[in-house]
């Protein structure tokens, strides 16, 4: 792996974690609520996902036989089934109470989920790791050497920038 190509994909991965999102938007309202420890919840669940979102582009594209578009639909169809999970947990705890009440904290397992499903459901994280990546960098011709340096290299710009 040169390092043209290093330097393209830490500028497009930078160019990815600049624009605002969903996930921009959870990290500082989680942060401004419950402080620095939501951040931190946040960001690991945030790069699991995306750890596992590389793995799948390495594999995917160093196996002929696996479809990423499958994949990334079975993700999605999980974290829309986990979505309605929580919905019917919520609607089966109705209280209908109109006196305003002090929110509960989120704990961890709360913070690391929500991030979680956040960025599995993410399309333009979709996008990104199973169609733009692949145009800055051969991945059908990367070892695993380069496969580590590429990680890092994602894991480290996505996690400088919450």
């Amino acid at each position: 792996m040169s390092i043209e190509a290093i330097i393209t994909l830490a500028i497009a991965v930078f160019g990815l974690a600049l624009k605002p999102g969903p996930g921009m938007m959870m990290v500082m309202s989680r942060t401004m609520a419950q402080g620095m420890a939501a951040c931190f919840t946040f960001l690991l669940g945030f790069l699991l996902i995306t750890l596992l979102y590389l793995v799948l582009v390495f594999v995917g594209f160093h196996m002929t036989g696996l479809d990423l578009v499958f994949i990334t639909i079975l993700i999605k169809a999980l974290a829309a089934v986990y979505l309605i999970w929580i919905g019917i947990k919520g609607l089966q705890n109705i209280e209908l109470t109109y006196d305003r009440q002090v929110p509960e904290g989120f704990n961890f397992f709360d913070n690391f989920t929500a991030a979680m499903v956040l960025t599995l459901s993410n399309p333009i994280i979709i996008v990104f790791y199973a169609g733009i990546l692949p145009t800055v960098i051969d991945i059908a011709d990367l070892n695993l050497n380069s496969m580590v340096i590429v990680a890092a290299i994602v894991l480290l710009i996505e996690g400088i920038m919450p």
